[in-house]
């Protein structure tokens, strides 16, 4: 992805920290309030922008192991002037060469590059087609594929239940 996407990743990376406390130079500040809306198993979320107080929402959905809880996968997507934008956070311990594998349902899935890593996961993050995005608003599950250290793929599945709905509501 092209250095000039960077900083609609960033603004997006707001949404996946959401809820989580911000850290000043030298102190704790207390997080923006939080607003959020479910639909189906995405969940809309705004806050306000720390510099502009302006609102920035996404849908949001986070996908964990069922025995552990650990997070395996968190999607945003957003509507912003550039375009529609998504943001997948991926696990730490697997194979930054291959990129991640997207598809929806059984389609022919597309490699996005991973763009950086940092202690809380690995980040990879595109402006979608209208095809992208019709295709999550017909589909039932969306698989992001990763290969593990002895390359075997590791498929992670994203409802696209509710989808649609929190999508209208951007």
């Amino acid at each position: 992805m092209p250095f000039r996407y960077l900083p609609i990743l960033f603004g997006t990376a707001l949404l996946v920290a959401a809820g989580m406390p911000a850290l000043a130079q030298e102190e704790i500040a207390t997080p923006p309030p939080v607003e959020e809306e479910k639909y189906g198993d995405w969940v809309k979320i705004c806050e306000k922008a720390p510099e502009s107080g302006a609102e920035i929402c996404g849908l949001v959905q986070n996908v964990m192991l069922k025995e552990s809880g650990q997070s395996v996968l968190k999607a945003v997507v957003r509507k912003q002037p550039e375009g529609v934008s998504m943001l997948l956070n991926l696990p730490l311990g697997f194979s930054l060469p291959q990129g991640v594998k997207i598809a929806v349902d059984e389609s022919e899935p597309q490699v996005r590059p991973v763009e950086t890593c940092s202690q809380t996961g690995c980040l990879t993050g595109w402006l979608m087609s209208d095809a992208e995005v019709s295709a999550m608003k017909a589909g039932a599950k969306m698989y992001a594929t990763i290969m593990d250290m002895q390359q075997t793929p590791f498929k992670i599945p994203l409802s696209l239940s509710g989808f649609t709905a929190g999508f209208g509501a951007l």
